[in-house]
């Protein structure tokens, strides 16, 4: 991914915590808190604090390069558009969300439109529930 030609092809300023924010969601690690994000620049020795990591996803959002999801926890997170599409599974223990893809679920959606004729422009499914590791830890 060069995130450079990114920036560039969409009217950014290349700087480093730009950079930065891009190629931390890259990393796909599963969608990712503005703290998150900002944690992990400061890590990388960039200069950025949380409100300008705000600013930057939101702009980088407004762009549609970013999707912002919240899972009932009262806070956005961020991860790259260009991902491709899946959902989530949220652990309502510890919090862990883990993306994946199933296509009977998306043989579904295509029985929805057929169906219906609605055309359905997208999507969102998540799950929550309880994760294996909460599960052999014996946490309900």
């Amino acid at each position: 991914m060069n995130t450079t030609k990114i920036l560039q092809e969409n009217g950014f300023k290349v700087t480093k915590a730009r950079i930065g924010v891009i190629e931390f969601l890259a990393q796909d690690k599963g969608p990712a808190t503005v703290e998150e994000v900002t944690a992990y620049l400061q890590q990388q020795g960039v200069a950025a604090d949380m409100a300008t990591v705000y600013r930057i996803l939101k702009k980088l959002t407004e762009k549609k390069l970013l999707n912002v999801l919240e899972f009932q926890e009262n806070k956005a997170r961020y991860e790259l558009a260009t991902l491709p599409h899946h959902h989530h599974l949220i652990c309502e223990n510890c919090g862990k969300i883990i993306g994946f893809k199933d296509a009977d679920l998306e043989e579904a959606i295509s029985k929805v439109e057929q169906k219906t004729g609605f055309i359905v422009n997208s999507h969102r499914l998540d799950f929550f529930g309880i994760c294996q590791d909460c599960q052999l830890k014996g946490n309900p």
